[in-house]
C-alpha cells in the first residue's frame, strides 16, 4: 500500500507507513494491518486496483522496514493529497481534523 500511495522521498513513504501502523496500534482502529489496509473506503488504492499492479521499489521496502525497526516517525491517522479530493464532502470532513503537516509528495497528514 505505500508504494500504491506514494512515489516520494522515503521519509514521505515513511510517513505514509506510519499512518498505517498508528492506525493497527490505536484503539480507534482495526488491530492488523491487512484489516487497516483493507478497511472499506480508506486506501484509494484499494479502490482504484492500483495496490494490485504496483511493483515495490527497494526505497518502499528500506522505508516500511525502517518504520517497523526503529517506530513511527509521526503521529498522524490520516492522510490525503488534498488538491486530489474530489468530494466536497470529503474535504469538509478532512476540515474537521487536527492538521499536522504536509510533506514533500504533497500528502498532507492529519489526526
Amino acid at each position: 500500500i505505500v508504494e500504491a500511495e506514494c512515489n516520494g522521498t522515503i521519509e514521505a513513504k515513511m510517513n505514509v507507513c506510519s499512518t498505517i501502523i498508528n492506525r493497527v496500534e490505536s484503539k480507534e482502529f482495526p488491530d492488523t494491518i491487512e484489516e487497516v489496509v483493507f478497511a472499506k473506503r480508506q486506501f484509494s488504492p484499494i479502490s482504484d486496483g492500483r495496490y494490485w499492479t504496483v511493483k515495490v521499489s527497494k526505497n518502499t521496502k528500506k522505508a516500511v522496514n525502517n518504520v517497523m525497526k526503529n517506530g513511527t516517525n509521526n503521529n498522524a491517522f490520516y492522510f490525503c493529497s488534498l488538491k486530489d479530493v474530489e468530494s466536497l464532502r470529503n474535504k469538509k470532513w478532512f476540515r474537521t481534523l487536527d492538521f499536522l503537516f504536509k510533506d514533500s509528495s504533497g500528502h498532507s497528514f492529519f489526526r
